[in-house]
């Protein structure tokens, strides 16, 4: 889900640094169908940088900071496949 974010990077351009991520809360429901679940989750992107092709900083808030998340997922027989993602909150959690 989170290819969007790197589609417009540059060539040579990189992201570097420690992501943490926490599972909040999960909910199953499996009255509907197909049996659907809510993960939150956290990530912290504090640590992370951006680089551009020369290796200069160029972090901006928006790679960094804690991020909510909700993923929605769907039951796909013995697997389970994300179908959505919501940010709820930014700085607003620990991971």
């Amino acid at each position: 889900m989170r290819k969007a974010q790197y589609a417009g990077r540059q060539p040579g351009q990189y992201l570097e640094g420690q992501v943490r991520t926490s599972i909040e809360d999960v909910f199953v429901y499996d009255g509907a169908l197909p049996e659907t679940a809510e993960v939150i989750v956290c990530s912290d992107r504090g640590d992370m940088r951006d680089y551009d092709a020369s290796g200069q900083d160029v972090t901006t808030p928006g790679v960094q900071g804690s991020f909510e998340y909700s993923l929605s997922l769907e039951s796909t027989g013995d697997r389970w496949r994300v179908s959505g993602e919501t940010i709820l909150s930014r700085n607003q959690c620990s991971a």
